[in-house]
């Protein structure tokens, strides 16, 4: 009986030790719980932000396109005001040329005119034919004179035409000058807008992760505290469970003890109207000192899943170039020198385009890079996937603005090729010292023709 009574104090005792390390933990729970609700909240406040950031980014996409659109139209202008100047030059030595050669008729021609005016009018009468020959030399002065003023009037024309084309020259000269400052500052209003752009991409990117890992370690933390509580509850539940056990027993120990009392007490009764001896009383049992110690079962995660931020999908949906020919823009403001399969010895496998020095390399359609950075001898290299198999290899650059894992708009600058060797790619020439773009269209890895997707500029 006594060991019983300890027993169940002692068990009796553990219940109050593990509630209060339950409601520790609760109170911990709970305070975690409201700092990943303010969480929560802060995180709705980031995805307001990031939304915002992601209209401000659309937007500066937009802008962008717009000014490689208008910077594409600026380099045209620029070419087109110089092949102008080229050729008012060309037709201002032409005239030159011609005004050099009627110069030199009517220089003769005068001449003769002065030499027989010269003459008196006695010497022609002596004459051999005498007034014959006079009268056939003025009705020749005569007929000279019609031609000799119609050729004047010709040259004074053509001096004219000459003026004007000089003038031409001047304007199309100052009109390539004009569009050429132009086309710098597009390309300042571009560049600063890529870098604006890349910096709202780093600062959206940074947010989103530094949350992440935030709500992930406050999500790990509420698990462990739930686990920790599941743990308690269940032990609380095995000592109850224990406690019921016990006093079962001793209720059943008692009612055993009393009928045996009774039993001896009648027996010793009967013995001592016997023999007038007391009987002696059994000890209680002592079978409780054999009860285990409650067993807790082993603690069951039931925790909360931690929260998950919805992932968004890619930004651009890359469906390939299949369906997509004589759609994708040119990469550069130049001319084709070789084309696919063009070559001796080594066939080309791709586009090589001559352009000015320093020229932008834009984005031939939409696309995620995939590679962006020096290779071997072949100077900077920017290779876009354009999904389902599809892949541009852009080589040549001098200077690459984007990295790996950017995702580019069709139009959208690259980087830029260098100074090379010469100004510009002659008309009809082969473009030899100017900087030069390779460009290779790859289906499945294996190159493709890349003509017949390219718009053709007539």
């Amino acid at each position: 009986m006594r060991w019983s009574i300890l027993i169940l104090a002692l068990v009796a005792a553990s219940p109050a030790h593990a509630a209060g390390e339950r409601d520790e933990a609760e109170q911990q729970r709970k305070d975690v719980n409201r700092t990943i609700d303010l969480r929560t909240g802060q995180q709705a406040v980031v995805k307001t932000r990031a939304a915002r950031l992601e209209r401000d980014l659309n937007r500066l996409r937009e802008e962008l396109r717009k000014a490689s659109n208008a910077m594409r139209a600026r380099t045209r202008e620029a070419a087109a005001a110089e092949d102008a100047a080229a050729d008012a030059a060309d037709a201002a030595e032409t005239a030159e040329a011609e005004i050099d050669l009627r110069r030199q008729e009517l220089a003769a021609l005068v001449g003769a005119m002065a030499r027989l005016s010269l003459r008196p009018p006695e010497a022609l009468a002596a004459l051999q034919d005498g007034p014959a020959e006079a009268a056939r030399a003025s009705l020749a002065f005569k007929a000279l004179l019609p031609e000799v003023e119609r050729r004047i009037e010709a040259a004074r024309q053509a001096l004219e035409a000459v003026a004007r084309l000089r003038q031409q020259h001047l304007e199309r000269l100052q009109s390539a000058s004009l569009a050429a400052s132009a086309l710098a500052d597009e390309r300042k209003a571009l560049h600063k807008t890529v870098q604006k752009k890349r910096l709202l991409i780093r600062q959206n990117e940074t947010q989103e992760k530094n949350l992440g890992r935030e709500v992930t370690k406050l999500a790990v933390q509420a698990r462990s505290l739930d686990s920790f509580i599941s743990a308690l509850t269940a032990r609380e539940a095995a000592v109850a469970s224990a406690r019921r056990a016990i006093a079962a027993r001793q209720a059943a120990e008692t009612r055993r003890y009393r009928e045996e009392l009774k039993r001896e007490r009648a027996e010793r009764a009967r013995r001592q109207a016997l023999a007038r001896r007391p009987q002696p009383t059994p000890e209680p049992s002592n079978q409780w000192a054999s009860i285990p110690a409650p067993q807790v079962p082993p603690s069951q995660r039931v925790g909360r899943e931690p929260p998950v931020a919805a992932l968004s999908g890619p930004p651009l949906n890359l469906s390939g170039l299949a369906g997509k020919q004589n759609d994708l823009a040119p990469p550069v403001a130049g001319q084709i020198i070789a084309r696919f399969g063009q070559g001796e010895g080594v066939m080309s496998r791709g586009l090589v385009y001559a352009a000015v020095a320093g020229a932008d390399v834009f984005s031939p359609f939409d696309g995620k890079i995939a590679y962006a950075g020096p290779f071997r001898g072949y100077g900077e290299v920017a290779l876009i996937d354009h999904g389902r198999g599809y892949h541009t290899l852009l080589t040549g650059l001098d200077r690459i603005d984007v990295s790996v894992g950017d995702w580019v708009l069709g139009g959208e600058p690259l980087g830029a090729l260098g100074q090379g060797m010469g100004r510009k790619a002659g008309r009809g020439g082969s473009g030899a010292g100017a900087p030069k773009l390779y460009v290779e269209l790859r289906k499945n890895g294996e190159p493709v023709d890349p003509g017949p997707w390219f718009v053709r500029r007539t």
